[in-house]
């Protein structure tokens, strides 16, 4: 219930206070309504030795979700998307070592993680927000690859 909250950029009040009625709306930034998270692990002991080597697999899923509502545009909106985690590796069984090699969004999937207006709309009007529509946005991290190795001590 958000009967006399603060209009959305371009967007005229609705209420005689200067306030917008945005009853039924998502606030910007409260992340997705859906979402989910799957992920499978396969281990295997590693015959006539004390080791074992595994494989992983996550993937997480958002649905569409308001990083800046602006009115009567989409611009603000992140379409749902996938991300896929893998990685692989060895280690003893007890779990004092482990080596393994990983990739963070493996499909190399492009999202923004946020979007605002633009910092310097008030230098580019000429001193207000009215001549300056531009948006920027900051996108999610990329595909990253690498390796890992953990080792605990007093076993």
């Amino acid at each position: 219930d958000f009967d006399n909250a603060k209009c959305i950029d371009g967007q005229a009040p609705t209420n005689a206070n200067g306030t917008c009625n945005l009853t039924g709306t998502r606030p910007d930034r409260s992340g997705a309504k859906y979402q989910y998270t799957l992920g499978a692990m396969w281990t295997q002991p590693i015959s006539n030795s004390d080791m074992e080597w595994f494989a992983r697999a996550d993937y997480a899923w958002r649905d569409d979700e308001s990083l800046r509502a602006i009115s009567n545009s989409d611009i603000g909106i992140q379409k749902a998307y996938g991300t896929l985690d893998l990685r692989a590796g060895i280690g003893e069984v007890s779990g004092r070592w482990q080596v393994e090699a990983f990739v963070r969004n493996a499909t190399d999937e492009v999202y923004f993680s946020w979007k605002t207006n633009q910092p310097a709309g008030g230098l580019i009007s000429g001193g207000g927000r009215s001549g300056a529509t531009g948006y920027v946005g900051w996108y999610g991290a990329p595909r990253v690859w690498g390796m890992q190795f953990t080792y605990q001590t007093g076993q």
